[in-house]
C-alpha cells in the first residue's frame, strides 16, 4: 500500500473512531483547582510544584508556580483530591480534603516553611467555598443531594426548582425511556427554549425545538450544575440558564447501587371526577449501577440501568349531545336555537332533521359517545401504560502522565 494510500486509511479511522466515541473533554464538564504560594514571611514563592491528585483514579495533574507565587491547575474532573507542594529548602506541604465540583474553581493556598523536602505538613480541610476566580452566578446540585432529595418520578430536573430564579415552564413529567420531553423551565423568568444542556461537554438539545432531552437516572449522575447568569463565553447557545450534568465515573474501588422505587393507588384519594373510585396507578422503577477499575490507575469503567413499569389510567371527560339533541330536539337545552338563514328560532327549538348534513349525522353516531352520567357528561378511564428501558455506560482511560 502507498504511503498517501496508508494516510487516507488511517485518517478515515480516526474520523470513524472520533465519530463512533466522542472526547469529551470540554472545560464545561470539569473544575480548576488555583490558588498561591508563600513562604513564612509572608512574601511569593517563584518555581514550587503543585501536584493536584484525584484521590478516586490517582490522576495526577501539575502545575509550577509563576514569579507572583501563583499556580493554575485547569480541567480536572469533579472528584475528591489532594494537592501537594514541593520547592526544595521547603518542607512539602500536603492538603486533602478538596472537593473539585463541576463547572467551579477551587481556591488552595499555602504558606510554605523551611525545611527538607522530605519533612511534611499535612492538612485536613475543605478548601475555601467563596470562588473569587469566576463572576458566574450558579448552583451546583452535587451527589448527596442528587441521592437524599426525594424525587417524583426521579427526574433529576426537579432538584433544578431549589436554585433561586427557576420556574416551571410546564409540567415536568416522570423520567420518559426514550430520553424525550425533557426540561421545559424557565430562568430568571426567559424563555423555556433559551436554554443550554450538556451532559458530559455533550449538547442534550431537541434541535426542532430547542428544548432540553430528558438526563439519566440521578444514580446515574455524579452531579450538576445550573449557571443562572453573567456565565463565560465557553458556554453559548444560551440567552437564560445553563445546566451542566455529569456522569459518575469509575474508581480504583469498586462502587454500586440497586434500588426500587415504588408508586401505587392503595393510599390515593378518590379523584373528583371520579366519585367512588380510584384511578388505578402502579409505578415501578428499578435498577443498579456499578463502577471500577479494569487496569488499576488506568482505565476505569461504569455502567447503570433502570428500568420503568407504569400501568396508569386517566380520565377523559366531556359533555356529548344527548339522544334528543342528535335528533334536533334542544327543547331541554334552554338555549333559543336559530336558523341560519332566516335568523328567526326554530319553532319548538326543534331542528328539522331535514336539515341535517347527512356526512355529519353519521359522523358523530359513529364516533361520539352518548352520555354516560346523569348529570350529562361522557366519562370514560383508559389505560396509559409506560415501559422502557435505560442503559449508560461510561469509560474513564489515562493515555500517560
Amino acid at each position: 500500500m502507498s504511503l498517501s494510500k496508508r494516510s487516507a486509511v488511517l485518517i478515515s479511522v480516526v474520523m470513524m473512531a472520533v465519530a463512533l466515541f466522542p472526547p469529551t473533554v470540554c472545560a464545561q464538564t470539569t473544575g480548576t483547582i488555583y490558588g498561591q504560594v508563600k513562604d513564612a514571611s509572608d512574601a511569593v514563592v517563584a518555581g514550587a510544584t503543585v501536584k493536584g491528585r484525584n484521590l478516586g483514579t490517582t490522576l495526577v495533574r501539575s502545575a509550577v508556580t509563576n514569579a507572583e507565587g501563583s499556580y493554575l491547575i485547569p480541567s480536572l474532573p469533579p472528584g475528591n483530591y489532594e494537592v501537594t507542594m514541593e520547592l526544595p529548602g521547603f518542607k512539602t506541604f500536603v492538603q486533602s480534603g478538596i472537593t473539585l465540583r463541576v463547572g467551579e474553581n477551587a481556591q488552595v493556598n499555602a504558606a510554605l516553611q523551611v525545611g527538607e523536602v522530605t519533612e511534611k505538613i499535612n492538612v485536613e480541610s475543605e478548601n475555601l467555598k467563596v470562588d473569587t476566580h469566576s463572576t458566574t452566578l450558579g448552583t451546583t446540585v452535587d451527589n448527596r443531594r442528587l441521592n437524599k432529595i426525594p424525587l417524583n418520578g426521579r427526574n433529576i430536573y426537579s432538584l433544578a426548582l431549589l436554585v433561586p430564579g427557576i420556574g416551571v415552564a410546564a409540567n415536568i413529567a416522570a423520567a420518559k425511556p426514550d430520553g424525550r420531553n425533557g426540561v421545559t423551565l424557565s430562568v430568571s423568568g426567559n424563555r423555556d427554549e433559551s436554554n443550554n444542556i450538556l451532559l458530559d461537554g455533550t449538547g442534550m438539545l431537541d434541535a426542532m425545538s430547542n428544548y432540553g432531552v430528558n438526563l439519566p437516572n440521578p444514580d446515574a449522575l455524579q452531579e450538576f450544575r445550573v449557571l443562572t447568569s453573567t456565565f463565560s463565553a465557553e458556554y453559548g447557545r444560551a440567552a437564560a440558564g445553563v445546566f451542566i450534568a455529569v456522569t459518575k465515573s469509575g474508581t480504583n474501588e469498586i462502587h454500586g447501587s440497586l434500588y426500587e422505587f415504588l408508586r401505587n393507588d392503595n393510599l390515593n384519594a378518590s379523584n373528583f371526577f371520579t366519585p367512588g373510585r380510584v384511578p388505578k396507578l402502579a409505578q415501578n422503577q428499578f435498577g443498579g449501577t456499578v463502577g471500577g477499575p479494569l487496569i488499576k490507575n488506568k482505565t476505569f469503567l461504569f455502567g447503570s440501568y433502570q428500568g420503568i413499569r407504569i400501568s396508569q389510567e386517566n380520565i377523559t371527560s366531556y359533555f356529548p349531545p344527548t339522544a334528543a339533541e342528535r335528533r334536533g330536539d334542544f327543547s331541554a337545552s334552554g338555549k333559543t336555537i336559530r336558523d341560519p338563514d332566516t335568523g328567526l328560532p326554530f319553532p319548538g327549538n326543534i331542528i328539522p332533521q331535514a336539515r341535517f348534513d347527512p356526512l355529519t349525522l353519521k359522523v358523530m353516531n359513529e364516533f361520539i359517545e352518548l352520555p354516560n352520567l346523569p348529570d350529562g357528561r361522557y366519562q370514560e378511564l383508559f389505560s396509559t401504560p409506560t415501559n422502557g428501558n435505560e442503559f449508560t455506560i461510561k469509560g474513564d482511560h489515562q493515555l500517560t502522565s
